[in-house]
């Protein structure tokens, strides 16, 4: 599944140079991401199910850490690979790590078969992780709203400077805060970590509703790590 996932994204990836309307670019934008769904789920899957459980909340620390220096990397190579050829490199990028990441074939279970064959709601759904789904739904929410418009909402309220350091700070807070935040969790519980984090976070958004200094503006970053 994930190699047919990054082909499909690879092949979409080599369609942007041949948009001519916007029905067409849509329709991109929506193969790549059911395809990147596919992809994230399988990985995150794969990461849950290899990693010990006495150490689970670190790996999956790493895990996301790794997906943060991508979303950072990711606009500078946005920036860089159109002066050499954005074409073949972001293919190539695609299709090679989907040959090369080993990844563990995880075992179904004759029970699990049935109930995948079986067209239910529950099938689709898991009933018990849509209490926190909820609350990731909402942290996500505000998250994506701040990495969407910081640049411009800094540009309005005159903090360009702080603004502009705002992802650099958010790189260093995540390799800083991450990791140790991933072996809290194994030493002491989901709960010890999570209230904490989720005020913090919401502390993080006020104080750039509220920012009135490049200093304050850049150091909320830290907060909503």
């Amino acid at each position: 599944m994930l190699i047919i996932a990054v082909v499909i994204h690879a092949i979409c990836t080599f369609g942007y140079h041949f948009i001519d309307g916007m029905l067409f670019l849509c329709t991109l934008r929506f193969v790549q991401g059911m395809t990147y769904g596919m992809a994230s789920t399988v990985i995150a899957t794969t990461v849950a199910s290899i990693v010990p459980e006495s150490r689970r909340g670190e790996g999956i620390g790493y895990f996301t850490l790794s997906i943060t220096l991508g979303s950072a990397i990711g606009p500078f190579l946005g920036i860089s690979l159109p002066q050499i050829n954005p074409l073949y490199a972001l293919v190539l990028c695609d299709v090679v790590l989907a040959f090369i990441l080993n990844i563990t074939e995880i075992k179904v279970g004759f029970r699990q078969r049935v109930e995948v064959k079986s067209f239910r709601l529950r099938t689709f759904f898991e009933p018990t992780a849509i209490p926190i789904s909820i609350v990731a739904l909402l942290g996500a929410i505000g998250y994506s709203a701040v990495m969407s418009y910081i640049g411009t909402y800094s540009e309005t309220i005159g903090l360009l400077l702080g603004g502009s350091l705002f992802y650099i700070a958010y790189s260093i807070a995540c390799l800083i805060f991450r990791p140790i935040s991933g072996v809290m969790i194994d030493r002491y519980g989901n709960h010890v970590v999570m209230v904490p984090i989720l005020f913090t976070m919401i502390l993080g958004f006020v104080a750039i509703a509220l920012a009135h200094s490049n200093l304050t503006h850049c150091a909320s970053s830290f907060f909503i790590v």
